[in-house]
């Protein structure tokens, strides 16, 4: 690609974000995240539920550590991460 020189798409292209189909990922994006969110505060809640002893017994330290607010902290900040996208300029 030596003496070619980068050009911006045309608008309206498929690589320019404003067109519809490019609001329309970025939508189904913010949606993805945020149900990945709600997914996230459900496995907190479990966990919080279980360490009160309703299913049984008490969650074992491995399980503690590694399923429990972790994996729903690790989930919010990813789905944060897909609903805090800006959108297309």
């Amino acid at each position: 690609m030596v003496g070619k020189r980068w050009r911006r798409p045309p608008v309206g292209s498929r690589r320019d974000g404003n067109t519809p189909a490019g609001y329309l990922r970025y939508r189904r994006g913010v949606r993805a995240g945020q149900l990945v969110m709600t997914v996230a505060v459900g496995v907190a809640l479990v966990h919080m539920v279980a360490h009160f002893g309703a299913f049984g017994a008490q969650p074992t330290g491995w399980e503690d550590l590694l399923v429990g607010y972790p994996a729903a902290g690790f989930l919010f900040l990813g789905g944060a991460y897909l609903a805090g996208r800006n959108p297309p300029k």
